[in-house]
């Protein structure tokens, strides 16, 4: 169970629970007009519908900030150790890891609500560091602190500067669970009525952040103002648009598989820029319509503003300075939102109305489509593999049908993809992809095929094999004693000549086009083997074999004639390989010592 301090800057001793306390109210002053891109903001009497970021986009922002160190980071650790202890006081200094990850959760938040991302910054971190060491040193959790009496001033000054000027927490893991977890839910009963904490987070006007921790103490520095530009109109959480359900959720990581069950705790906020004329809670009213059922939600001067039942409805508008901006909460009651996990897949349609612009009504309406990231999550590392098998491919015009098992693997690695894992292959690479697979098919049509007959010892002659495959035995010790060798083409314009060299006999003369080489029954091995093509079209391919010989295994790859096997051993052949590829096309394997003579 989470608490959470008020608004008032409340001095109270821990208990082994999370906390976390909102800053004072009006200590920025007047905020300057900015501008923010439109993305995230709805103008006057706006029904757009169009989202403020797609679901892919929010996909690839999420696998480049936050899926690297995970949803809510690595365990706290530190370049300088914090020290308060015996008149020591060392604000030390978070590791780079933690810093970054800190970073990236506000930034991947900012990006949600379609604000600019901010930076951090060394001495804004060195002052929220200090405000930590502060807290543990008093064991309290509040944005003043009492001095201990060991404390030099300069450090109390410093710790004093980040308690003030920070989101601080405490019981929380580290900065990004506070900032996740806590900052941007805002939903208890000390600080629903404002969600000042969240609106620190969401300040347009913010450029520079710091983050600090020491023990279980945590620290966001959320005063900067250095982000100038022009005015804007108004920031909305959930925002406008597709948006993941886990950043309004209490998911806490991959290994929460129970947050969908919980009931919506949540509330939703507008902040509005200072476009609008000042708005009361009087005069706006708000609505929600659930786009399944066209459920509708009302929130008005006449809903719950009472924080002890926080089940109910609730309804607020807060003027209050917190990131230069007012805001109207509301909260559908549990029974009418239900859990978590009944928002997704679903778009509530949000309508403001009550509110003005230079006395000239401005009403806001805007649509909230939750979807759930962790389903949807892009395999980068997955995308990223696929791409590299398509550029290793050769182009199209240079593949032979050996590149054919490399296009195909390549074809069914990128059908294994989800569809958002799909949309980060880029589209020249679908494009190379497709082309090699409309070359193969041409290629396919020019195919010769090789066909085969061996006669092995005590076996006879064996079945019939085709282009590659093993005709004969090994590891039997049984010899070849005869082949046929037939060339499958439909016009008839490719042939082949083979010969053999046999036991005691020698080489044969030429045989073809299915004859036998070698001879049947007389327990004669074959020792040697060469093939070559004929025919009017024999120059536009290559036949590769290689033989399996006694005492030496399989050999090299010939081809074009070339001899296969042994002279001057008495080793006998037991299996060969035959292939027939296009002119030019590589080996089917080595071409290392394909024949060896001892004569």
């Amino acid at each position: 169970m989470k608490r959470v301090l008020s608004l008032l800057l409340v001095m109270i001793m821990l208990s082994g629970t999370n906390a976390f306390c909102v800053e004072a109210q009006g200590s920025l002053g007047e905020t300057p007009q900015i501008q923010i891109n439109n993305y995230a903001f709805i103008e006057g009497a706006s029904s757009d519908t169009t989202a403020t970021h797609s679901k892919e986009d929010i996909i690839k922002k999420y696998n480049d900030l936050i899926k690297p160190n995970g949803f809510l980071g690595h365990d706290t650790s530190y370049d300088i150790k914090p020290v308060y202890a015996n008149g020591t006081y060392i604000a030390g200094q978070l590791s780079n890891q933690n810093i970054q990850e800190s970073l990236n959760s506000v930034n991947m938040i900012r990006y949600l609500a379609g604000l600019d991302a901010v930076a951090s910054d060394d001495s804004l971190n060195h002052i929220a560091q200090a405000g930590t060491v502060g807290l543990a040193a008093c064991n309290i959790l509040a944005h003043q602190i009492p001095q201990p009496s060991d404390m030099p001033n300069d450090f109390y000054a410093l710790a004093s500067k980040g308690v003030g000027s920070s989101n601080i927490a405490c019981g929380f893991s580290n900065i990004p669970s506070s900032i996740v977890s806590g900052y941007m839910m805002d939903d208890d009963r000390s600080n629903i009525d404002r969600v000042g904490h969240r609106r620190w987070i969401l300040n347009p006007k913010m450029g520079k952040i710091g983050f600090g921790q020491t023990d279980s103490f945590t620290a966001t520095y959320v005063f900067d103002q250095s982000h100038t530009q022009a005015a804007y109109h108004a920031v909305t959480w959930p925002a406008k648009g597709d948006f993941p359900i886990e950043y309004f959720s209490d998911y806490s990581g991959p290994d929460d598989a129970f947050y969908k069950k919980h009931l919506c705790t949540n509330p939703w906020s507008i902040s509005l820029g200072s476009d609008y004329d000042r708005i009361a809670v009087d005069t706006v009213a708000v609505t929600i319509t659930r786009a399944s059922d066209g459920k509708v939600m009302t929130f008005n001067r006449d809903t719950n503003d009472d924080v002890s039942d926080l089940s109910q409805a609730y309804f607020n508008v807060n003027s209050a300075n917190y990131g230069g901006m007012p805001c109207i909460i509301f909260k559908p009651a549990e029974s009418d939102l239900g859990t978590y996990g009944d928002m997704i897949g679903e778009t509530y349609a949000v309508m403001v109305t009550g509110l003005t612009k230079n006395n000239v009504a401005a009403e806001l309406s805007y649509p909230v489509n939750f979807f759930e990231l962790t389903a949807a999550l892009v395999d980068t590392d997955k995308a990223d593999a696929v791409t590299a098998q398509i550029d290793d491919l050769p182009a199209a015009d240079a593949l032979t049908l050996n590149d054919q098992p490399a296009v195909q693997a390549a074809r069914d690695a990128y059908e294994a993809l989800t569809q958002a894992e799909k949309d980060l292959i880029g589209a020249d690479h679908l494009k190379k992809l497709t082309a090699a697979e409309l070359q193969l098919v041409e290629l396919q049509k020019n195919k010769i095929s090789c066909r085969y007959q061996t006669h092995v010892q005590d076996f006879g002659w064996q079945d019939w094999q085709v282009d590659g495959a093993v005709g004969g035995t090994f590891s039997q010790s049984k010899r070849l004693e005869g082949i046929c060798i037939y060339i499958d083409n439909s016009d008839g314009n490719i042939g082949v000549e083979y010969s053999t060299h046999v036991q005691d006999l020698g080489w044969q003369e030429m045989k073809k086009n299915g004859d036998i080489s070698g001879t049947s029954a007389k327990s004669l091995r074959l020792e040697a083997i060469n093939i070559k093509l004929t025919g009017k079209n024999a120059d536009q391919y290559d036949i590769y074999y290689r033989v399996h010989a006694q005492n030496i295994g399989w050999m090299g790859w010939a081809k074009n004639g070339a001899n296969a096997g042994t002279a001057g051993f008495a080793y006998r052949l037991e299996a060969i390989q035959i292939q027939v590829v296009p002119h030019g096309e590589a080996a089917p394997g080595t071409t290392d010592r394909p024949f060896v003579s001892n004569n």
